[in-house]
This record gives structure tokens, sequence and C-alpha cells, in this order.
């Protein structure tokens, strides 16, 4: 190929390019009409309005000729004093004491909704906490109530 050939070839190739871009853009952007729907207005109605707002004074400020401040006497309503609310009753889940396990520290074991557990003192499972126990019985709280359960054989 001749110098002169190569070059109407990239001439042609570049407006090729162009024109596929050329088209693109007028195609997507050309004479495209949108129609647009009549803006419908609604003229509000106060003819149905009543409430009328009233603005006093209140005079708040030093009279010149007394000197002192012009306040009228508020009356002050007594209210009842509130009354107790209910104490809100708490149901244990089903806790059965069964037995304790001897060793270095003492290990109870407490059944809770028929679930085995086994407690060391201060241990807590399902809002259960153990806070004391002995071969007779053992102390729980449960949403800080308190409650004793006797050994079960």
């Amino acid at each position: 190929m001749s110098k002169n050939q190569k070059t109407y070839l990239l001439l042609f190739a570049v407006v090729l390019v162009w024109g596929a871009i050329g088209f693109q853009f007028f195609s997507n952007y050309g004479s495209t009409t949108v129609e647009v729907a009549p803006i419908k207005t609604k003229i509000p109605d106060y003819s149905s309005a009543k409430s009328k707002v009233i603005y006093t004074i209140q005079p708040d400020y030093r009279d010149p000729f007394l000197g002192k401040l012009y306040r009228k006497p508020v009356k002050k309503k007594k209210t009842p004093p509130p009354s107790p609310s209910p104490k809100i009753v708490v149901v244990f889940p089903n806790i059965v004491f069964k037995g304790v396990i001897q060793g270095g520290e003492a290990s109870f074991i407490v059944s809770i909704n028929e679930m085995d557990e086994i407690f060391k003192a201060g241990d807590t499972y399902k809002e259960v906490k153990l806070i004391k126990g002995d071969e007779k019985e053992i102390l729980v709280e449960y949403q800080k109530e308190k409650k004793a359960y006797p050994l079960r054989q």
C-alpha cells in the first residue's frame, strides 16, 4: 500500500467512527417531544375557617410610679398525690431443685422448664440467677424477685 492509500483508508475510518458517534447522539437526543399534562390547581376554600387567634398583652414591667413589678397573683392548683402503681406479679418459670454435687465448690442441679442445668452460686441461666444454696434448699432470683426452692427427691 502506498502512502496515499493508507491516508485515505485512515481518513475513511475516522469519518466512519465519528459518523457512528454522531448518529448515536442525534438519535438519542433528537427531536423527541414530551407531552406535559396540564397542571390542575385547587383554590383553597377559606370560608369554612372559623378559628380566630386572639392576642393579649401581658404587662410584666415596672410601674414607674410605684416602683414595683406589675404581676397578677397566680393561683396554684392543688394536684392530688399520685396513686401508687400496682405491684407487678412476677411469674416464675417451672423450677425444681434436684440435688447437690459436692466437691471443691458446691454445684446444684436445677431444672428450669424441664431443662436440667448445673449451677454454682452466682450463675445465671434464662434470667434465673442462683444466689445461694445448701443441701436442703436453694435461693433463686428472677426479674428482681427472690424465691426459695426445697430439695425434691
